[in-house]
């Protein structure tokens, strides 16, 4: 019931890169590292968000929590990757997709 606060109080969103909760992080611009769990729709998400900078991708446990730690560590690379989301969304994605819907 509170994502969106727990999302506006975050620093950093660790998920896998399903399209519900990464397109909500991305309109917070909120950063995220990714878990390489699931392919298919997911490998879209993953590579539509690391290449355009808002989010990191890691397999192993190990280098999650170290990309985590590097993340939380580096307020300047946050606020980059913050920035990189906020050149993907540039309006209200509901907005956006209503516009799509009711001129088709």
């Amino acid at each position: 019931d509170n994502m969106s606060h727990f999302m506006d109080c975050a620093d950093l969103y660790l998920t896998k890169p399903g399209g519900i909760s990464v397109t909500e992080a991305a309109a917070k611009r909120l950063p995220m590292v990714f878990v390489n769990t699931v392919s298919g729709c997911e490998d879209y998400n993953c590579n539509f968000f690391t290449g355009r900078g808002g989010a990191v991708c890691k397999e192993s446990v190990d280098d999650l929590a170290n990309e985590c730690v590097l993340l939380l560590a580096d307020d300047e690379r946050r606020a980059r990757m913050a920035d990189a989301l906020s050149k993907v969304y540039t309006g209200n994605p509901a907005q956006e997709i209503y516009k799509i819907l009711t001129t088709q």
